[in-house]
């Protein structure tokens, strides 16, 4: 892989750790405003560790859409509320992989043309 195309894929995955930390810092947000521990919200969800919380939280990964829905519930955040925030996350994060892969197949074509 080219330096070029290295550089851009270390771009997405900022991107992609920018945007993981937003949805964790508005769901650590929501969690300290329903005055839950990271360990009792993993109690309700099911999980024997507070680390699952503490993950998502520091975004380190998105967490599965059950999940979410489980959050916002125990939180008490409206629906659309949760929504709006995660299809806007997600959506910028569609974008930048779109634009990586539409950037790399044009490097690829002005690559194959100059041959």
């Amino acid at each position: 892989m080219a330096k070029a195309s290295v550089t851009k894929k270390n771009t997405l995955k900022t991107v992609e750790r920018e945007l993981c930390e937003k949805l964790g810092d508005f769901l650590k947000n929501s969690r300290i405003k329903a005055d839950y521990t990271q360990s009792e919200v993993a109690e309700l969800l099911g999980y024997t560790s507070g680390q699952f919380i503490s993950n998502i939280e520091r975004g380190l990964h998105w967490p599965p859409l059950e999940v979410m829905v489980k959050m916002a519930k125990t939180y008490d955040v409206p629906e659309d509320k949760m929504f709006k925030m995660y299809k806007g996350l997600k959506e910028k994060s569609l974008k930048a992989q779109m634009q990586f892969y539409f950037d790399l197949e044009s490097k690829s074509k002005r690559k194959s043309a100059r041959r």
